[in-house]
């Protein structure tokens, strides 16, 4: 059965075997943590299924673990050199921004990469998440269980300015690839696919300072490069241009959450 769809059918409490890691009789804290951390490795395989549907269809689709480093990375670049102590200047915690980019998919080392062409509503996705979140940080340590956790739930809840941030990262690191995507698929097989939808949700909802910016570079440079490939006949008759009518609406969905 495609991984995937076993991800979606099995209860995520259930999910001890995707450690690759022996389930001991007696376990200590240190064979608990390194099951963790064996099943949270499984992010640096699974795709992101967004990019995968019919329509997109990318052939090395970037992984999970992927998405999130590298908003963990744009992430640092939000500090400013006089924001060294948010709980002192009210600014921004750089430290959380980084800390919540690098959880906030967790869970999907055990439900995999939802879309809605799975069949489930929102709550329902939300829902079974939340399970695997849970089941996952009870192999840690009290603390520390706890600790991810209550990060979890601050992603989710969207209330603290960092939250709120990481939620624009998403947006952000995904409208980059979409153009990442859209130029490779030109230069490495001559396929002209548009990915708009993410463009319209990034600009629409990217405002921080420090992205924005780069949002309105990289809409201008891939302005400069559909107008060049359209101006040019003859590429259209080599490539297929990508038609998004059959994936509206996931804007969120290769950034789902």
């Amino acid at each position: 059965m495609d991984q995937h769809l076993l991800r979606l059918k099995i209860d995520p409490s259930q999910f001890d075997d995707l450690s690759e890691y022996p389930k001991l009789t007696k376990e200590t804290d240190a064979d608990r943590m390194i099951r963790f951390l064996c099943t949270v490795g499984q992010l640096k395989t699974i795709d992101r299924t967004g990019w995968i549907l019919k329509g997109r269809e990318i052939k090395k689709p970037e992984t999970i673990a992927g998405h999130m480093y590298r908003m963990g990375i744009i992430g640092l670049l939000l500090d400013d050199e006089n924001d060294s102590d948010a709980s002192k200047t009210g600014k921004l915690d750089i430290s959380k921004v980084v800390t919540l980019s690098l959880i906030h998919d967790m869970s999907e080392c055990i439900v995999g990469d939802i879309t809605p062409f799975d069949g489930l509503t929102e709550d329902e996705k939300h829902h079974k998440e939340l399970i695997a979140m849970k089941h996952l940080v009870s192999l840690l340590p009290s603390f520390s269980s706890k600790k991810l956790l209550n990060l979890y739930h601050e992603y989710e809840s969207r209330e603290t300015e960092e939250s709120k941030v990481v939620k624009e990262l998403d947006r952000f690191e995904v409208m980059l690839q979409a153009f990442q995507y859209e130029r490779s698929e030109w230069t490495n097989f001559k396929r002209l696919v548009r990915f708009d939808e993410f463009f319209t949700i990034a600009l629409a909802n990217v405002h921080h300072h420090k992205l924005r910016p780069m949002l309105l570079n990289i809409v201008a440079e891939r302005e400069r490069f559909w107008a060049e490939m359209t101006s040019n006949k003859d590429s259209h008759s080599n490539g297929v241009m990508g038609d998004s009518s059959n994936v509206n609406n996931l804007s969120n969905d290769v950034s789902h959450s």
